[in-house]
């Protein structure tokens, strides 16, 4: 059986109401907590809102995607370049107009080593 006064005092109720009256009250109370606020509706649980106003989530999402997509070019042996392409072949397949003269002539240039 499940000790449920601990678990209790790590999150914070908040009804409905609250949350449609202030919005942004009750998340920024949320944030301040630094813990899970709780949605009720009529007494029932309906929602969850985690605080992430000091959380650097992007970056965590990003570093693990990036994890993933190396972990799984090392198992397969894949290349995560795939191909380089001139710039009109790129606008082209993008469906945009753009002036592409002068990008592919600045990749010509001497200076390159072309």
């Amino acid at each position: 059986m499940t000790d449920v006064s601990n678990e209790v005092d790590q999150v914070r109720l908040y009804t409905m109401r609250e949350l449609n009256q202030d919005t942004s009250g009750t998340i920024e109370k949320i944030n301040n907590s630094g813990k899970p606020g709780v949605i009720t509706r009529h007494g029932r649980f309906v929602a969850v809102i985690y605080p992430l106003a000091n959380a650097s989530l992007e970056s965590r999402v990003i570093a693990r995607a990036l994890e993933d997509v190396e972990i799984q070019n090392q198992i397969t042996g894949a290349s995560t370049v795939g191909g380089i392409r001139m710039a009109e072949e790129a606008a082209a397949d993008l469906g945009v107009n753009a002036n592409v003269e002068d990008a592919d002539r600045e990749l010509s240039r001497e200076s390159y080593g072309q």
